[in-house]
């Protein structure tokens, strides 16, 4: 049956499966992320509320102040990179307020839910009533390019999530190896 499309339908959802698939890829290294940040927040939080907290202060170094503070700022903006990640993109983008188009519909919007959803049943159903290969393939080309569009930007945000995710590591090495040898 697949060999009965033609090849500009069949290429347009290999695409658009390509193009999920990479886009949901962004979002497991997302909360990858958020999973080991948390857990080495945990464990630092775990270390500094278990001790008596003046004594670890006192000796603390300059070296350890500076390198707790770049641990603290790394590790939030590796969660605020990973939440950007899985924050849906109609969360940030009003989409319902968006004008649904009089007439025939864009491709476009017979795919995407949340375009979907922003019109009434009536005008939804009208617009699958001339659905054909043609309009589908442009339907699954425009939202492979969407999606496209938004996996570059995770898989960006993704990139920055790691880097400070590496700094906060690299920081809390510093600041634990002061620490010791100031002790």
């Amino acid at each position: 049956m697949a060999d009965d499309l033609p090849a500009d339908l069949a290429y347009a959802r290999r695409l658009w499966e390509q193009a999920v698939t990479w886009y949901r890829n962004a979002d497991t290294k997302a909360q990858i992320i958020l999973t080991l940040t948390g857990t080495l927040i945990g464990f630092v939080s775990a270390l500094v509320f278990g001790t008596d907290t003046d004594d670890l202060v006192a000796a603390f170094s300059a070296i350890t102040w500076i390198s707790v503070t770049v641990f603290a700022v790394a590790a939030v903006l590796a969660l605020v990179a990973a939440i950007r990640v899985l924050v849906p993109q109609t969360v940030l983008k009003r989409v319902r307020d968006r004008q649904v188009p009089s007439g025939k519909l864009p491709a476009l919007w017979l795919w995407r839910f949340d375009l979907i959803a922003a019109q009434n049943e009536a005008h939804f159903e009208a617009g699958l009533a001339d659905l054909d290969a043609t309009r589908e393939t442009a339907a699954l080309a425009a939202h492979a390019h969407q999606l496209a569009t938004s996996g570059i930007a995770k898989h960006r945000l993704v990139a920055f999530g790691f880097l400070f995710l590496a700094i906060a590591v690299l920081a809390l090495g510093v600041g634990a190896a002061s620490f010791a040898l100031a002790a």
